[in-house]
């Protein structure tokens, strides 16, 4: 094991601490904020209720950025299975990780901004930044940031089941997960928003957190026994 999976280890479990994070603050949000439908009243909402909010789009772009970190060490030691395909998942991944901390990194600017405006606003500001906030989505069906991402996870899963470098408990963890990212941003895509509202949380606040910080623990642990000749996912 060499010793630049130490890195990828920890940024494995902080992506994973950062679900449980956006969880905890999810949690603590109004109701108007919790499932954003009407673009005014969450604005209303937020102007007077933020920080929760603000820690979420926070904690998202931290565990995106984290994100990107794994990717690559995954990589190296699955890209003898089947190159093209997985290196194509992974570069989805990388879009979907980037789009998502770009994405709440805007959020975290801009939604303060709009609730200021709407709040010393003529109601003739209500129309237009009902009309903008769509606009400003640069994933709004989580087709990367969730389906990316969630295909990525499943064939990273598959690969190392085949290949005996991930434990079965683990693997499925992984493909559940995925799973889970990718039937969401379809259910968002076709307007089922409540399936949408069951699948993404269950992907990013259960599934999802678990599968990243068991794959840092075991990184971080096969590190310190790099002499040993054992796979480095090993469970």
């Amino acid at each position: 094991m060499r010793e630049r999976y130490v890195f990828s280890g920890l940024a494995a479990i902080l992506a994973g601490i950062g679900g449980w994070v956006v969880a905890v603050s999810y949690a603590l949000q109004p109701p108007e904020q919790r499932v954003p439908t009407d673009v005014i009243r969450f604005l209303q909402s937020f102007a007077h209720h933020s920080l929760a909010r603000e820690i979420s789009y926070a904690a998202f772009a931290i565990a995106a950025l984290f994100g990107l970190a794994v990717i690559p060490a995954l990589y190296r030691e699955l890209k003898e299975d089947r190159p093209g395909f997985y290196q194509w998942t992974g570069g989805l991944a990388f879009l979907g990780f980037a789009v998502t901390a770009v994405g709440n990194l805007r959020a975290l600017t801009f939604k303060p901004y709009m609730a200021g405006v709407l709040s010393s606003s003529a109601d003739g500001a209500k129309g237009f930044l009902a009309w903008i906030d769509p606009l400003l989505a640069m994933d709004p069906w989580g087709w990367l940031g969730g389906a990316g991402v969630g295909l990525w996870m499943i064939a990273s899963s598959v690969i190392a089941m085949r290949r005996e470098l991930l434990s079965l408990p683990h693997g499925l963890i992984g493909i559940l997960a995925g799973l889970c990212y990718c039937l969401s941003s379809l259910a968002t895509a076709v307007g089922n928003t409540n399936l949408s509202q069951i699948l993404a949380p269950l992907a990013l606040i259960l599934l999802a957190p678990v599968w990243y910080v068991w794959l840092g623990v075991r990184m971080i642990r096969q590190s310190a026994y790099r002499a040993v000749p054992v796979p480095v996912l090993k469970g």
